[in-house]
Formats: C-alpha cells, structure tokens, sequence
C-alpha cells in the first residue's frame, strides 16, 4: 500500500511540473511563479484539512452545543448533542477504512506535491 501511496505522489508531481511548464508558455519566470501558486496552494489546501481533522473545531462545536442546550427547550436538547459514533453494526468498516486511506492519499499528495513545486521553484530562481 505504501508503495502505490508514493506511486501516486510521484506521478501527481511529475503531472503538476509538467502542466505548469506547459501553461507557463516556456517562459522560466512565469513557471517559477506557476511551480509556487501551485505548491502554496496544495500546502494551504493540506493545512486546512490538518486544522479540521486534527480537532481544533471540536471545543467551539461543543461549547456552541452546550449554548443552545441551555437556551432551548426539551425538542432542542434531542437534537443538539454530543456527535460521538459508535461502531457500524452493518459491517461497513471496510467502507470507512478505504475512505480513510483516501483521504490520506489525497493529503499526502497535497503536501508533498506543495512542498516539491515551492522547493522547485526556489531552487529554479536561485539558477536564474
């Protein structure tokens, strides 16, 4: 799995230098720019995700839901909870596990892509 994982990677970067050396016309400056839009955007993009996955909106989610538990009637109170899931009872555990790993292949994609492209294009200025 590992090695698909980084197969991936591979030919996502290679794709992504190869389609901004394209779109750039054959102009070395506005590939350099291109090559850093492209991995600030992958490195903000995988960023994101890490805030989000990571749990940092989990006390501001909790707080706001213990708010309106007690702002609100009993109707309310049902409905606002605790968001904790429990196994699939259905088997569907493969399911979760291949989004899991897409997941993580697409983050990882994301990030190394970003971290390759701005490093290129850095490494490209400094030769010019």
């Amino acid at each position: 799995m590992l090695n698909n994982r980084f197969l991936w990677i591979i030919v996502a970067t290679l794709m992504s230098i190869f389609a901004t050396w394209v779109l750039s016309d054959g102009s070395i400056i506005r590939w350099i720019n291109a090559l850093f839009m492209t991995g600030l955007i992958s490195l903000v993009i995988a960023a994101a995700y890490f805030v989000i996955n990571g749990g940092f909106f989990n006390n501001f989610a909790k707080g706001f839901s213990k708010i309106f538990t007690l702002m609100s009637n009993n109707a309310l109170r049902s409905i606002v909870k605790d968001h904790e899931f429990d196994d699939s009872p259905d088997g569907e555990d493969s399911k979760v596990e291949r989004k899991a790993w897409a997941t993580q292949l697409i983050i990882s994609l994301t990030f190394i892509l970003g971290l390759v492209d701005i490093a290129l294009s850095f490494l490209l200025l400094y030769f010019i």
